[in-house]
């Protein structure tokens, strides 16, 4: 399991630093991004994070990283700006998926994610913070208690 994870961690960044197959107008940025669950007891997912703007309203985020308590994590989100608030402060929608996985067990983990914010424009960093409750597929429970927070930078 180890393996496939450093794996993909390696293709994720090779796709997303590569210029060749991203065309030059189009804004990618790369980053850190955290997870943190907030019921007791706390864990907090942190990776790292690659973002790609299809326009100024829509862009797919793909994320990859570890927790605190040996999870290890994959996942694509679809973001879509819903409105300005200001010249910096952005509002955002979306949803996506993830692939979690215990990595002293063989138990694996299929999450369907929401997720609503705030992304702040700051030059070429763009911190951001919204909240992130989490439906597991596997379980049928909805975790409610995830926030997520990070900072990219537009390459």
């Amino acid at each position: 399991m180890k393996r496939l994870f450093y794996t993909v961690a390696i293709l994720l960044c090779v796709l997303l630093t590569s210029k060749n197959g991203v065309a030059q107008n189009k804004p990618l940025s790369l980053g850190i991004t955290s997870d943190i669950q907030m019921e007791s007891p706390v864990y907090i997912y942190y990776g790292l994070q690659g973002k790609y703007d299809f326009n100024p309203k829509n862009a797919i985020q793909a994320q990859l990283g570890y927790s605190n308590n040996k999870i290890g994590f994959l996942g694509v989100d679809y973001v879509h700006k819903a409105f300005n608030i200001g010249k910096i402060t952005n509002t955002f929608i979306g949803a996506g998926t993830s692939f979690e996985f215990l990595t002293s067990e063989s138990t694996n983990y299929f999450t369907l994610n929401m997720q609503a914010g705030f992304e702040f424009n700051l030059g070429r960093y763009s911190p951001y913070l919204g909240y992130k409750p989490k439906f597991y597929v596997n379980t049928e429970s909805l975790d409610t208690s995830n926030f997520t927070l990070g900072l990219r930078y537009r390459l």
